[in-house]
């Protein structure tokens, strides 16, 4: 099953707000939450998680929280859930939660899932998995069986271990499953060779440019917890499919239902996060991901996917009411451009000095007498400028240099421009920066 649409009613900094997680009335594979801190990126992701938790479980989940869960001045707040039709059902499921707060500030917690069938919801029809914003980066804890609370525990309560991910290998091993199907993809969506991961009687060793055979527990913080998440997620779903009876490879190895990541750029090199959703979209494709990032590089990565598999919701802050619009992944966009987009609203990437700098040097190179402090400051800023970007070192950057002058030259001939001078400096300036990105 995966999630069409999330409603939130007084939930924290939300008054109401409604997500459509659809392309088409298909539920959609990515979405992928931008947004500045504090206007409820987290919270979205823990709604999320409550919502799709069993009432009980709401309600264990709910007593982590610091603060207050219901909007300030509400005393009622509600999430719902809508999800693809289960089988047997030609309707959405909805599942709605309530808060509500009675005496003494304690929040009661109900439930109800609609529409009615003919045996009623079961929880073992949902998969979920949720991974909070400072998720350890290597897992300690064991657990017997599937349980959702456990699940996405570290959404809510950050020190909370992932699962010892040698005992997840030896169990599923003994099931008569060839771990080395899931190694091919951890290898994958780690950028690692094929073969890279091992295990044997001393634990699990990772073969890179570090060297051979690594200890887990030895490498950088990227490569733990990437595996350490991915084989917390693994060793839920066979401890799911072990309590239903079924050890079919392909459900294990798959790993269908729902995951949450809260920036999920965490502990990753650029290059890294410009690549990870397209390559856990590849390994895990029955994985509906839900996750937030504060990286453009993410953001840019999204274009890796199609517009049918991937949305981008971006949150704002207008007064006291947060506002979403939900996008396609930004297409033709290089990082510099989706940073100063409405997914970031960054005003510039450039470097703020050299700007300042050109635009002090544009001011006095328009005043037609200086004085000696004055002309002594024209004369320092266009040595800064000229060592800056005004040189031209390569081939290139002097063929690039000769048709800006040449262009310059052409407007100021039309009578379009007066003087060249301090433009000849922003126009490289901008250049160069795009070239960055190329």
């Amino acid at each position: 099953m995966k999630i069409k649409k999330v409603i939130l009613d007084n939930i924290r900094c939300f008054d109401h707000i409604e997500f459509d997680l659809n392309w088409q009335d298909e539920a959609l594979d990515w979405v992928v939450i931008v947004g500045d801190n504090g206007v409820g990126k987290s919270t979205i992701l823990r709604s999320i998680a409550l919502g799709l938790a069993a009432e009980s479980d709401a309600a264990g989940l709910l007593s982590e929280m610091v603060g207050d869960w219901v909007r300030i001045g509400e005393s009622h707040g509600w999430i719902e859930i809508e999800l693809e039709p289960y089988p047997g059902c030609k309707e959405e499921a909805k599942i709605r939660t309530d808060f509500r707060i009675e005496s003494f500030d304690e929040v009661k917690v109900r439930q109800e899932v609609s529409p009615e069938k003919p045996v009623d919801f079961t929880w073992d029809d949902l998969f979920v998995c949720g991974y909070g914003a400072s998720r350890s980066d290597f897992g300690t804890e064991t657990y017997s069986e599937y349980n959702e609370t456990d699940a996405v525990y570290t959404l809510f309560k950050y020190s909370h271990p992932l699962q010892n991910p040698e005992l997840n290998i030896r169990r599923i091993e003994s099931l008569k499953i060839n771990v080395r199907d899931i190694f091919k993809k951890l290898e994958k969506i780690m950028l690692l060779e094929p073969g890279s991961i091992t295990m044997d009687f001393s634990g699990i060793k990772i073969s890179g440019p570090w060297g051979s055979k690594m200890l887990l527990g030895a490498l950088g913080d990227g490569y733990k917890a990437m595996f350490a998440m991915m084989m917390d997620a693994i060793g839920w779903r066979a401890l799911l499919e072990g309590d239903l009876g079924r050890t079919d490879i392909s459900r294990i190895t798959s790993v269908g239902g729902i995951i949450i990541i809260d920036e999920i750029e965490q502990h990753l090199h650029p290059q890294w996060q410009k690549k990870i959703i397209g390559l856990l979209q590849n390994e895990f494709p029955k994985i509906q991901f839900i996750v937030s990032t504060h990286s453009s590089l993410c953001a840019v990565g999204t274009t890796d996917l199609t517009d049918k598999e991937c949305g981008i919701i971006s949150l704002d802050r207008n007064g006291t009411i947060i506002e979403s619009r939900m996008s396609s992944p930004p297409r033709t966009l290089r990082v510099d451009q989706v940073l100063t987009s409405y997914l970031f609203d960054l005003a510039t990437t450039s470097d703020n000095l050299l700007k300042q700098s050109i635009a002090e040097y544009a001011k006095l190179y328009s005043k037609p007498d200086l004085d000696e402090q004055h002309r002594a400051r024209f004369i320092q800023l266009q040595k800064l400028l000229d060592e800056k970007i005004g040189s031209a070192e390569t081939d290139l950057e002097k063929k690039v240099s000769e048709a800006v002058d040449e262009a310059l030259d052409d407007l100021i001939n039309k009578k379009l421009l007066d003087s060249k001078n301090h433009l000849q400096y922003e126009v490289l300036r901008q250049l160069r920066e795009i070239s960055k990105e190329l």
